[in-house]
């Protein structure tokens, strides 16, 4: 909305007599300098019906009527509807998509999601796992905030596309990074301090790893990465979120890291981890 009151403070309802504006999720019917702004709010709940009307005096500006109805005051076109039905079966088909048994990921450990901003989960870390392997890396490292079901599994089901999207909601554009041993353990430390107060603060920057790293919560350090003990001076090729570099959750050590080794990426090779 304010982008659009500057366009009409600029132009004025001279050159635009009616803005119609879309994105904010409110209704708005407003003038600003002669020029009527309207949005219809979120959800199509709303249609605008606008007329325009210039009389015959020759007057150069139309006169302008708008009414709100509610668009389900219109009955349904039944060949729309008939090819909305037909859609929607082939989207409610693949919501319904099985993608593996739960039991073959849980690692005889419960298969949940649930307080992961407190705490490891043995589902959250399969899904780590999955990433990783998906991008072909080392390791994996991924925010609580980006895995949000915040659900618990039974072992003799099966976890499904529509699972798969309740769990992992945004795109979550991952690259690779080549980085030291060392600061992947202090990023990961620093990413769980707020689970260790007293009492304990979930906060959706506490960073799950993939099975191949084993992050021990007591020491707080990585006792070992693909089943050796991690060297702080090897590099590790990890898998992470692009917005860790660029500042999402303060991830200092990594944030620091990069900074002194002046670390250039490159936002286009950047994969969603769910499309």
């Amino acid at each position: 909305i304010d982008d659009d009151r500057t366009f009409a403070q600029h132009f004025g309802g001279d050159k635009f007599p009616i803005i119609l504006g879309g994105h904010d999720h409110n209704m708005f019917d407003e003038v600003v300098n002669g020029a009527r702004i309207l949005k219809t709010g979120m959800d199509a709940e709303l249609t605008n019906v606008i007329d325009f009307r210039w009389e015959p005096d020759g007057e150069s500006q139309p006169k302008i009527t708008v009414e709100s109805i509610p668009t389900n005051s219109y009955p349904p076109d039944p060949t729309i509807e008939s090819n909305v039905r037909g859609h929607k079966q082939i989207i409610e088909e693949l919501e319904k998509a099985k993608l593996f048994l739960v039991h073959q990921w849980s690692q005889g450990e419960e298969f949940s999601t649930k307080d992961n901003r407190l705490g490891p989960t043995a589902g959250s870390t399969a899904l780590t796992t999955m990433l990783r392997m998906g991008l072909q890396a080392q390791c994996c490292i991924v925010n609580a905030g980006s895995i949000r079901g915040n659900t618990t599994y039974p072992p003799d089901t099966f976890f499904s596309w529509s699972d798969l999207k309740a769990e992992l909601p945004f795109p979550t554009a991952l690259i690779t990074l080549w980085g030291p041993g060392g600061v992947l353990e202090a990023t990961i430390r620093h990413s769980r301090r707020f689970s260790r107060q007293d009492p304990p603060v979930a906060h959706g920057c506490f960073l799950h790893t993939c099975n191949n790293i084993e992050f021990n919560n007591e020491t707080l350090c990585i006792d070992s990465i693909l089943g050796a003990p991690m060297n702080p001076h090897q590099m590790y090729l990890t898998a992470m979120d692009i917005q860790f570099l660029q500042g999402i959750d303060n991830h200092q050590p990594l944030l620091d890291w990069v900074a002194e080794k002046r670390i250039d990426w490159d936002e286009e090779a950047a994969v969603p981890g769910r499309t």
